[in-house]
């Protein structure tokens, strides 16, 4: 039975090898994340724009000369879907919500090359505003490391399994702020405005 599994994890490697592209794997909402959110007492959302930073340069991650694209487009789009996903599962997504979480990715990368370890890295710029103001700006970034596999092509199919896991634990950083907790949260006083972009600090 092992044997067998191996020669389809082998088979499926090669097919995926053949092709010109691949796609990244849909992101599902990470019962972990849920939970995170969950927590957040009284606290809605929507989510905006989301963008990638001209830096980066293309839509797709190369796995061994093979384009990896995200299969909402870009990966601009795929970090919209996740946290759109991960909100609407704990029943915080609200396109009407007076915050509005937006993000700029600024760094989206797995390296594939034919070594022992592969790695992979994203990071993103996190704004919440609320009436247009900005109450909450940082960066998040994530990272991982794992050994590959022997059987040739496997080392791809084990990278591209990795992505999503990546932007999960990004938006687990996220999540995890006491200060993205508190943008969520927060009650204006009528007639008082959040703090302007200006007033806030952008940090690390």
């Amino acid at each position: 039975m092992h044997a067998l599994l191996s020669r389809c994890s082998a088979l499926c490697a090669f097919t995926l090898l053949g092709a010109c592209a691949i796609s990244a794997p849909r992101y599902q909402a990470v019962d972990s994340n849920v939970a995170l959110l969950k927590a957040i007492s009284g606290a809605r959302a929507g989510v905006g724009a989301v963008t990638a930073s001209p830096a980066l340069g293309q839509s797709r991650i190369d796995l061994h000369a093979i384009d990896m694209r995200a299969p909402e487009g870009d990966y601009a789009a795929y970090l919209k879907a996740a946290l759109e996903a991960d909100l609407s599962a704990a029943g915080l997504l609200d396109p009407a919500a007076p915050a509005q979480v937006s993000a700029t990715l600024l760094r989206n990368e797995i390296s594939a090359v034919r070594m022992q370890t592969h790695s992979g890295a994203v990071e993103a710029r996190f704004v919440v505003t609320r009436g247009g103001k900005i109450v909450y700006d940082k960066l998040k970034r994530a990272s991982a490391s794992w050994e590959t596999h022997v059987v040739s092509g496997m080392d791809t199919v084990t990278a591209r399994g990795q992505y999503p896991k990546l932007v999960g634990t990004l938006l687990a950083e996220l999540y995890g702020d006491p200060d993205f907790v508190r943008a969520l949260q927060r009650r204006d006083p009528p007639g008082q405005a959040p703090p302007s972009v200006r007033s806030l600090p952008l940090t690390p």
